[in-house]
């Protein structure tokens, strides 16, 4: 009895776990479809369900132009990410490096990912001005790669680390050139921790709100600030937030999803242990 117990009680947690944390998402996918009066009432569900709000924001040009510097913001990003994040963690792990430079290397890389973001927010912001990449999609990229490219690195290193050294010594045994040997052996056997640093830098990049608010404005906005703008003087108009917000959801939730099978993969190797 006791057996069947102890599962069914672990599936109902699991269950309401779930469900607790789906709860906010739910509310978003009602809150698209309601009206202006259905926000004054305790209901859950519409009372007077209605599209408007998703025709407010796809007839408006700038969700456009948001879509599109979001997605080449996000893309930039997780590329040069991964692909330096990758580089930077085999070096660490891989070329002798002696043991307090390495260490001297991640405490970087930690206080880089780690410290308070709006400390750097007008360092940035002048940067940005003096290069003229002010308003720019390029802005916010190099923004971005300050957080991400210390992140992935990190990853990637305890990724590299996780693996045998035998395998890179049998290489140079077989005369395989340091290129070679990273390429044709060692790499593939870090792909599934790639695609995991690949999601977690997308999903970070994507969410990022304080770096794009601080350095864009009206020309070149993105989609997490596009969502601050429905808050006027004359109010705020929730339906239309709403809906940009499930709007934003949907890219991601399906790379995501895409990504899902390497993702878990690299979870269990261990990429995101310490």
């Amino acid at each position: 009895m006791r057996k069947r117990i102890v599962p069914l009680l672990m599936g109902v947690l699991i269950i309401g776990i779930v469900l607790t944390w789906s709860f906010p998402f739910f509310e978003l996918i009602s809150a698209s479809f309601k009206s202006p009066a259905d926000f004054f009432t305790a209901s859950f569900l519409p009372e007077h369900p209605t599209t408007e709000n998703f025709a407010d924001i796809f007839s408006d040009p700038k969700t456009g132009v948001m879509l599109r510097n979001s997605l080449v913001i996000v893309t930039v990003t997780t590329i040069v990410s991964v692909l330096l994040g990758t580089l930077s963690g085999y070096a660490l792990a891989r070329l002798g490096l002696r043991p307090w430079v390495v260490g001297a290397v991640i405490f970087v890389l930690l206080f880089f990912r780690f410290y308070p973001r709006i400390a750097m927010v007008i360092p940035f912001f002048v940067m940005m001005r003096d290069w003229g990449l002010f308003d720019t999609p390029m802005a916010v990229i190099l923004g971005h790669l300050s957080i991400t490219i210390p992140f992935a690195t990190w990853l990637m290193l305890i990724a590299f680390r996780g693996l045998p050294a035998e395998i890179d010594e049998a290489g140079a045994i077989d005369g395989a050139s340091l290129p070679k040997r990273f390429l044709h052996l060692t790499l593939p056997m870090v792909a599934s921790s790639m695609a995991t640093a690949a999601v977690l830098t997308a999903v970070l990049s994507w969410n990022e709100f304080l770096i794009a608010q601080s350095l864009t404005r009206s020309n070149n906005p993105v989609l997490s600030t596009g969502v601050a703008s429905f808050i006027t003087d004359a109010g705020v108009k929730y339906g239309s937030m709403a809906a940009l917000s499930l709007v934003i959801c949907v890219p991601i939730v399906i790379f995501a999803l895409l990504m899902q099978r390497h993702y878990v993969a690299g979870m269990t190797m261990g990429a995101v242990k310490g």
